[in-house]
């Protein structure tokens, strides 16, 4: 394994580990709620809105993890998800680790791995 794709999948893991902690502080905002905040001063729109949120922080650590184990088996697909995954976390505090990801996932170790010249480009005859 190409040591670049390496930096890659510990990027990666490092994002997902900064989303468990952000899950967890979620559901612990959550169990609060239910637990210390008296019944008639909860909002129900509040702990629905952390619960969507709290289920989509869970979904993009499993994608997080599907697309490492698909860049493990050389999936193509895998190397589009970890360009996606990496530029959607270019917006939070994880920016440094995300830009390394980025530049070690586009380098062309690792694009020729996932991304080959096989097919030909069909020629254009305007005449």
């Amino acid at each position: 394994m190409p040591s670049k794709l390496n930096r890659v999948i510990t990027c990666l893991k490092i994002i997902a580990g900064a989303e468990m902690f952000a899950a967890f502080a979620i559901l612990a905002c959550i169990i609060y709620m239910l637990a210390a905040v008296p019944v008639d001063q909860r909002s129900i729109g509040t702990l629905i809105f952390l619960s969507v949120i709290f289920m989509l922080v869970l979904l993009m650590i499993v994608a997080i993890y599907k697309v490492v184990s698909g860049l493990r088996h050389g999936l193509s697909g895998a190397w589009v998800g970890g360009v996606i995954l990496l530029s959607l976390s270019l917006s939070s505090l994880l920016f440094p680790v995300a830009i390394v990801g980025l530049i070690a996932i586009f380098s062309k170790e690792v694009r020729s791995r996932y991304i080959s010249n096989q097919h030909p480009q069909p020629e254009l005859n305007f005449n």
